[in-house]
């Protein structure tokens, strides 16, 4: 699950500074999958991921400023959502 959380890190990167679609949100889906599949169970992750997937596609059609708010904010929630799988073991 580290590798995932770090994959969408780097293609959130790169999408903001080349622009183009780094296809984050096929990552960022795949995480949700091993996040919910996880045994034992990693609590509260719905929220966040909600938050997550919202930003990430306020990002896709963000201009100037925004990109970077909206980058920010996907990272803050990556945090949340890699300290709540860490708290239940699955990183």
């Amino acid at each position: 699950m580290k590798q995932t959380f770090d994959e969408i890190k780097e293609k959130l990167k790169q999408f903001v500074e080349s622009g183009e679609d780094s296809y984050f949100s096929s990552s960022i889906n795949s995480l949700y999958s091993q996040l919910v599949n996880h045994f034992p169970e990693i609590p509260d992750v719905r929220y966040p991921f909600d938050e997550l997937q919202s930003y990430s596609h306020q990002l896709e059609v963000a201009e100037h400023d925004e990109i970077q708010k909206y980058y920010l904010l996907c990272l803050q929630r990556l945090a949340v959502l890699e300290s709540k799988a860490e708290q239940a073991g699955a990183v």
